[in-house]
């Protein structure tokens, strides 16, 4: 069985259905290729599946670690090459408290194991800042 249906909608936007979850997302051609904005565009889907795979590494090493992590949060800002493939991801992970050097270390490791990252072209640069205690 297919695990996701993608249907164009007309006006340059598009519906994916998860088929088993029976939920949906919406996205819209980019601005800069013509769309309207109205929703997310397929590079800004593909941006955010990169952070929220980041912070569902680091929620993972958290359930397992206990090192708590209530209220982190990634920003995460993109560029496109002129052919809109998508160029540099930069993501900014803030995490509420500082820790000890092991537990830093520990954490940062998961966040960088992150699968839907290691799928990502080489040639995507990927620039990740860590800050601590915010």
């Amino acid at each position: 069985m297919r695990t996701l249906k993608t249907i164009h909608l007309g006006s340059l936007r598009a519906e994916t259905t998860h088929l088993k979850q029976d939920r949906t997302v919406t996205t819209d051609v980019a601005e800069s290729l013509g769309g309207i904005g109205h929703y997310l565009s397929p590079s800004s889907v593909l941006a955010a599946s990169v952070a929220n795979c980041k912070m569902s590494m680091l929620a993972s090493c958290s359930a397992r670690k206990g090192f708590p992590i209530e209220g982190a949060r990634i920003e995460t800002d993109y560029e496109s090459n002129p052919d809109g493939s998508l160029k540099k991801l930069s993501i900014d992970l803030y995490l509420p408290q500082a820790y000890d050097e092991k537990t830093t270390a520990t954490l940062e490791a998961w966040v960088h194991s992150c699968p839907v990252r290691k799928s990502l072209h080489p040639e995507v640069e990927v620039a990740v800042a860590f800050h601590y205690g915010v």
